[in-house]
């Protein structure tokens, strides 16, 4: 029988703002580059994205002052075919060699993309030599922001579950295959570098109706901040007065402990995410940087990427009402490690 270790750091949410105050739903966010100042400063538009044809893309754009110059950045993905094949790609450019147009709101880094304008966000590579095309738009959502002190630094939930439609092709494919699915698209920003910041860090997104966003940070102390995020009639909604607590496998402690089951406590709300067996994907953040960026940040750490499937059961409501609310989704976990904890 395996034994399970438990660690476990509550923290309270603020209720969104403007639902606190009682002025209706929150200001939508604003997706532009914020190009926050500082020798450590960074900011980065994470997407994940799955399709009706089992293709999935998990991408990240990065603008950072960290290393040699300012504003570097770093367009890092992988497409994930049916049968579980993974094709990555990847564009970094030092400072002029990359382009930042329309006040902040068109992201070129050689053929990969990221856009926004009032009705729509775009995702475009074009990639010859890597072999892979895709391209897809979601609708202009109006997001959410996380509580101040929620999170380290800023984070903007922009699109949660969000209709995402556009086309793929991969060498091998005699034309582009029409696509269509469910999306995630975050952005967040920081004056302090990667390394004063968590040592963990894990997201959930679910993909359906039933839409739930999580963000847990752990810092090497042990502190926990989490910000939990739920589709409601009337738009996200952060929820208050929750604690996470992560069940963690004797056979799964090493470098990158992946939790079994994330459990999730509140005032209202009570549940668990189960995480599954096999990561889908793993990867080193560091490949994708540019040599004498790679060579600054790798001083820092060994860090990793996993993602993997994971399933949210949350309940929500007065636990003696007849109103309780009930959410069976599956989704996604992401899992950002800084470095290896061993």
């Amino acid at each position: 029988m395996r034994r399970i270790h438990r660690f476990s750091v509550a923290w309270a949410l603020a209720l969104w703002a403007s639902a606190a105050a009682g002025g209706g739903p929150p200001e939508p966010v604003d997706p532009t580059a914020r190009l926050p100042r500082g020798n450590d400063a960074s900011e980065q538009w994470d997407l994940a994205a799955h399709f009706d044809t089992g293709h999935r893309l998990y991408a990240r754009f990065l603008i950072t002052n960290e290393g040699p110059g300012d504003r570097t950045a770093v367009a890092v993905g992988h497409l994930i075919e049916p049968d579980g094949q993974v094709v990555a790609f990847r564009n970094g450019r030092r400072e002029g060699a990359w382009k930042l147009r329309d006040g902040g709101r068109h992201i070129e880094i050689g053929s990969s993309v990221l856009s926004f304008d009032e009705t729509e966000r775009r995702f475009e590579v074009d990639n010859d030599k890597r072999g892979i095309k895709v391209r897809f738009v979601l609708p202009a959502e109006t997001g959410l922001a996380a509580p101040e002190g929620s999170v380290p630094g800023r984070l903007d939930l922009l699109n949660l579950a969000s209709p995402a439609t556009g086309s793929v092709w991969v060498t091998g494919m005699d034309a582009p295959r029409a696509v269509s699915g469910r999306a995630l698209l975050t952005h967040s920003w920081s004056e302090r570098p990667p390394s004063d910041g968590p040592n963990r860090r894990i997201d959930f997104a679910s993909f359906d109706d039933e839409a739930l966003f999580l963000t847990s940070f752990q810092s090497p102390a042990g502190d926990v901040r989490t910000w939990l995020a739920i589709a409601t009639e009337a738009g996200l909604a952060s929820h208050p007065d929750v604690t996470i607590e992560a069940r963690l496998a004797e056979e799964e402690v090493g470098p990158y402990p992946i939790p079994r089951r994330l459990e999730l406590r509140g005032n209202t709300l009570d549940g668990s995410i189960a995480l599954g067996d096999s990561p889908v994907l793993v990867t080193d953040p560091l490949d994708a940087l540019p040599t004498l960026l790679k060579m600054v940040y790798s001083f820092g750490g060994r860090p990793r990427h996993i993602w993997t499937d994971a399933t949210a059961s949350v309940a929500i409501g007065s636990r003696s009402g007849s109103s309780r609310r009930h959410i069976e989704s599956p989704g996604i976990a992401v899992l950002f490690f800084s470095d290896a904890t061993l």
